[in-house]
């Protein structure tokens, strides 16, 4: 087998494990006095090691932040990005190839994303705000039932 070190993969390579493996988020919690909090995520788990420090090295190729955590108690590994202009530069890079629900989720995000940078970054959450994190859970549905209440 080839030397994979250093190898890199184009979007639409990305893109499939995405559709397949991937999430976009709202995470929505309430942090000190009760105060809500909306903070979009991208979050992709798998156990080929090899093959997400290779995605993990052609986003950063990319010039997109991101970060890889080997989580050996779960023999897996977890790649995030987080924060307004890393998800919006993710979502532009893989959003020509992305397919069905998480298309529809990464829109989503998309929207909220270009909504709150036009606002100062104190500016108080808005309904509509709340509506996209409403809209995305339907979307990723709520199989667990640990998502937090708005």
């Amino acid at each position: 087998m080839d030397n994979q070190q250093g190898r890199t993969v184009g979007p639409d390579f990305i893109a499939g494990l995405v559709v397949g493996e991937g999430s976009f988020l709202l995470a929505a919690h309430k942090v000190r006095g009760g105060k809500l909090r909306i903070k979009p995520q991208f979050y992709m788990q798998m156990n080929d090691g090899e093959t997400m420090q290779i995605v993990y090295r052609s986003l950063k190729e990319a010039g997109i932040g991101a970060h890889l955590h080997h989580r050996p108690n779960r023999g897996c590994w977890t790649l995030q990005v987080a924060g307004f202009q890393r998800m919006r530069s993710l979502i532009n890079y893989l959003g020509p190839w992305l397919t069905g629900q998480k298309k529809k989720a990464a829109d989503v995000v998309y929207l909220y994303i270009k909504g709150r940078l036009d606002l100062p970054p104190s500016a108080p959450y808005t309904d509509e705000d709340v509506e996209f994190v409403k809209e995305l859970r339907a979307i990723n549905g709520n199989q667990r039932g640990r998502k937090n209440p708005l």
